[in-house]
């Protein structure tokens, strides 16, 4: 073989093994360490208050049968631990359930040491397997040119022999690559569980004072109980987050 040949196929052979030379760091460890430490201003005992938006939205997959709830809450954590929360607003299909709201959140705020979510909002639940450091031999890593603003970003799908796991996801982690905090995950769940037909979930990360806090979590989906089909979206958004410092919410966040 001619030498120039033997050094055009090295030229190749360096070129095609860069993308794996970058996945075997792609993302960088600490990332996968944020996504594991992330939580929701609930579960954070470093937050102070915050406020949630729920809505829920479920339809018949030909667009009819429309309904529609939204609940607003505030929550503040007292310094024994638990959690009392104040109803701010409650949307059924456009009629104000506030009141009705309000009385199961007392019910709740007497349950002194219990975190009891407002299952009447409809918070929505995230049925999959995170791709953190715990997680990570259960996916690979693929590159993935940087965002619009810079932010470094790499595709996930599930590691060989993983394919059938439970809750694994298909899509895409954003993270800042200056901090390595995570901004966004996003994926499609390829086995959801039941009645689950499909599942598609975004959770979206911001730092609040000391710590990395999950800010919007959105799953769509489709479900489909005995015959019947529905559609649903359903969203939760943590405003107004403040953390055990008295600092200011995080830049992004809404204000009252």
């Amino acid at each position: 073989m001619a030498p120039h040949t033997l050094r055009a196929l090295a030229l190749a052979a360096a070129f095609l093994a860069v993308p794996a030379a970058w996945a075997a760091d792609t993302p960088p460890a600490t990332v996968l360490e944020h996504l594991g430490s992330a939580k929701t201003p609930e579960e954070s005992a470093a937050i102070r208050s915050w406020r949630t938006v729920d809505r829920v939205v479920i339809e018949k997959t030909n667009g009819k049968g429309r309904h529609e709830t939204e609940a607003v809450i505030e929550a503040l954590r007292r310094e024994d631990g638990t959690v009392v929360r104040r109803a701010v607003r409650l949307l059924r299909d456009g009629k104000d359930r506030t009141e009705k709201l309000q009385r199961i959140l007392d019910e709740k705020n007497e349950k002194a040491g219990k975190t009891a979510r407002d299952g009447d909002g409809g918070e929505p639940e995230a049925e999959f397997v995170p791709p953190d450091a715990a997680h990570r031999e259960a996916y690979r890593f693929e590159p993935l040119p940087p965002g619009p603003g810079g932010e470094a970003r790499c595709r996930i799908a599930p590691a060989s022999g993983h394919e059938k796991d439970p809750g694994i996801l298909d899509g895409t982690i954003v993270w800042d690559a200056t901090s390595l905090e995570p901004l966004w995950l996003e994926g499609d769940v390829l086995n959801p569980p039941k009645p689950l037909k499909a599942l598609h979930v975004r959770v979206e990360y911001r730092r609040v004072g000391p710590v990395l806090s999950v800010g919007h979590i959105v799953t769509q989906g489709l479900a489909k109980v005995l015959f019947l089909r529905r559609w649903f979206e359903a969203e939760i958004r943590f405003e107004d987050v403040r953390p055990e410092d008295g600092a200011p919410p995080a830049p992004g966040t809404a204000t009252p």
